[in-house]
């Protein structure tokens, strides 16, 4: 009824003869002109459903004959920077402080002169209307401008959209484009759900034919700036800044319980994390946890952390990543509880709603640590009154450690699984050392090839559905950015283009469950790049 009632309204205004012209006309001189240099800002925001806080960049580009064009784009913080030469074309972002050179093609992220385009084509135009008159500072004076609402036949980065509406102010006199906003309705992926965002770019300053500087189009890498590293395998092959994954620029240590210390409880949480066009810490979740209260201060402290957001194409955008916190340096504590895993058994096509066991009551092996370290693999079953069961530890450096562990892990005690709010028996899987430093917060790992050999699958589980994506039919694919240590663990995880509706999440969960023959260079394991598809799709 919304999208009848909205047709409807743009028929009865129709096609407008003078504005028309004077869309044909927008953009005046500087569309036709072979220099041209334009600069502004735009706010990018989605209008419903309800999403992050709209995004605001200012930009400034030339454009002149000969494949030449430079480009910046600040948001926040952050620079984005493309430079032609009509030869070759660097790229260089400040979250990475990175730059890289490809062969010059299209010009990178010209928005604004696209938009303006393909608003002045009559092809595109449904209807069009002159609605008011009226007045904009542009140049440091009062310029009196023509407001013409037109719709279209989609646009250029989404030709199927619909209820394409926009609004201009087009300067007497001039023909220049002050104002430009549009609203549009996509699709979105997989689904028929639908979103609504808008782009509104206002024009501070727009030049044609004047004389640009030759060394405008030369490019000089920044002090203290290096070369990105190569594309990951399977991403197409697009120029290695055009994505920029998210950044960690201030990060809060979590501290630990009182419950844990006394308890010689040491281990790492690892945490969901969405991180905002603005470079904040949003939706975190536990995808694996300690228990003793340590998960909640894992989530206050990540909650805190700032990031260079990710970008794309120089915009920033919403990314999804996995943040490992670590607690150390409990009393008496030389064991450390790692990746600690839990599945609470239930039948999956039922989409129930899961609670994963939270350990209560922790006890640490006994005895010393045996010599040059043990890093045990222990399974378990959680029972339903949360008391262990089934202890199994694989093989050791040491068969004392291995008891020792077996005995401990026998003693804890858990708050039990749940399903639909029932208690429900659990598998658990989890990795205790001794003797091995804290797991570092970065590490150097290596891309496919020049001798480096991929990793493999040695063991894998399927993505649970999330409730809302199950309740609304809601089905896709992502692809997952990991680092497969020399362990043959994911140590770490993006998602650059989420799904939503908890599906990320789901998606993270169960691929920091997989386990992978690790990559190879010379004979020996090494930390590698990998790029790892999952689909989501109800039977």
């Amino acid at each position: 009824m919304k999208l009848l009632v909205w047709l409807v309204a743009m028929a009865a205004f129709g096609q407008d003869p003078n504005a028309v012209e004077l869309l044909a006309r927008s953009g005046g001189s500087a569309l036709t002109a072979g220099t041209v240099r334009m600069a502004g800002t735009r706010v990018q925001e989605t209008l419903s459903p309800p999403g992050a806080a709209p995004v605001r960049s200012s930009f400034s580009f030339s454009v002149a004959p000969g494949g030449r064009f430079r480009r910046a784009v600040t948001t926040g913080e952050a620079l984005q920077l493309d430079v032609s030469d009509g030869a070759s074309t660097w790229s260089y972002s400040t979250p990475a402080n990175t730059w890289s050179k490809r062969p010059a093609g299209r010009p990178l992220g010209m928005q604004e002169l696209a938009m303006l385009r393909y608003g002045r084509e009559r092809a595109n135009l449904l209807t069009a209307v002159v609605k008011r008159e009226d007045s904009l500072d542009f140049g440091g004076r009062l310029t009196a401008c023509s407001v013409v609402r037109a719709s279209y036949r989609g646009v250029p980065w989404a030709p199927d959209a619909r209820e394409v509406l926009r609004t201009v102010w087009i300067a007497k006199g001039s023909d220049l484009v002050l104002r430009d906003t549009w609203d549009v309705t996509v699709a979105m992926p997989f689904s028929t759900t639908e979103t609504r965002g808008r782009q509104a770019v206002e024009f501070s300053s727009i030049e044609w034919d004047g004389a640009v500087a030759a060394d405008q189009f030369l490019f000089t890498p920044p002090e203290g700036s290096r070369p990105a590293a190569p594309p990951l395998a399977g991403t197409g092959g697009s120029s290695p800044l055009a994505k920029v994954n998210p950044v960690v620029t201030r990060r809060v240590e979590a501290e630990s319980t009182p419950e844990a210390r006394a308890a010689g409880y040491q281990g790492t949480v690892g945490l969901y994390v969405e991180v905002t066009p603005e470079g904040k810490a949003a939706n975190v979740q536990v995808l694996q946890g300690l228990g003793l209260g340590l998960d909640e201060r894992a989530i206050e402290a990540v909650r805190q952390w700032q990031f260079t957001p990710g970008m794309r194409n120089g915009q920033p955008e919403r990314m999804a990543i996995s943040a490992d916190v670590s607690f150390d340096g409990a009393a008496g504590g030389v064991w450390r509880v790692n990746r600690a895993e839990y599945m609470v058994q239930t039948d999956r096509s039922k989409g129930e709603a899961l609670d994963k066991p939270v350990l209560t009551r922790y006890e640490s092996p006994s005895g010393a640590c045996p010599t040059g370290g043990a890093r045990l693999q222990v399974s378990l079953e959680v029972g339903e009154k949360g008391i262990p069961r089934n202890v199994r530890v694989g093989e050791g450096v040491n068969g004392e450690a291995a008891s020792a562990a077996r005995q401990a892990v026998e003693a804890w005690r858990y708050q039990p699984g749940r399903a639909n709010g029932r208690a429900r028996a659990a598998q658990a899987r989890l990795e205790m050392e001794c003797g091995f430093p804290a797991p570092a917060q970065e590490s150097v790992s290596m891309r496919i090839g020049n001798g480096v050999t991929p990793p493999t699958i040695a063991f894998k589980t399927e993505p649970e559905y999330s409730e809302a994506a199950r309740r609304t039919k809601y089905q896709g694919s992502l692809q997952l950015e990991v680092v497969v240590d020399a362990t043959g663990h994911t140590a770490k995880i993006v998602i650059p283009r989420m799904l939503g509706l908890g599906l990320d999440q789901k998606a993270m969960e169960a691929v920091k469950t997989w386990r992978f023959k690790p990559g190879m260079k010379d004979g020996h394991p090494v930390s590698v790049f990998a790029t790892i598809e999952v689909n989501f799709r109800l039977l």
